[in-house]
């Protein structure tokens, strides 16, 4: 009977750490991003901006943990990123064939309409810098 009060004991003391873990990974940090549909995307491509493209969904995990690495280069360089809700966009076949989306998140990096790079789930920091950087042309940043 001892065994299993400590095994029940140590199951749950694990699943509170593991909890208080994740609780603190994905934290809830607002967002910086300016929300667009994918028609306001598809236009600026069009119009052969240089931009950075985010699609990602509200309750995606993993898109909560990209949000500090978002906001901290929206916050140290001053510069827009443009995101769409996958689940909020009224245009899903633009999202599937014209964007080609297959998950969340996914990050697009478009230099004078024409997409140079792309993420697709979770990156790091220095990733995310490095590849933004090469688009807009700032080393320096």
């Amino acid at each position: 009977m001892k065994k299993l009060i400590v095994f029940v004991s140590a199951v749950v003391t694990m699943v509170i750490i593991g909890y208080i873990s994740v609780s603190n990974l994905v934290g809830s940090e607002p967002a910086l991003y300016k929300k667009v549909s994918s028609d306001q995307i598809k236009k600026m491509k069009e119009e052969q901006e240089t931009f950075i493209a985010y699609f990602y969904q509200e309750n995606c995990a993993p898109c909560k943990q990209v949000n500090p690495i978002i906001n901290d280069y929206i916050q140290t360089t001053g510069k827009d990123i443009f995101a769409v809700d996958i689940n909020a966009d009224k245009n899903k076949n633009l999202l599937m064939e014209g964007f080609n989306i297959e998950g969340t998140p996914t990050v697009i990096f478009i230099s004078s309409g024409k997409e140079e790079n792309r993420f697709l789930s979770i990156f790091g920091k220095d990733e995310f810098k490095n590849t933004a950087d090469l688009i807009y042309g700032d080393s320096d940043i």
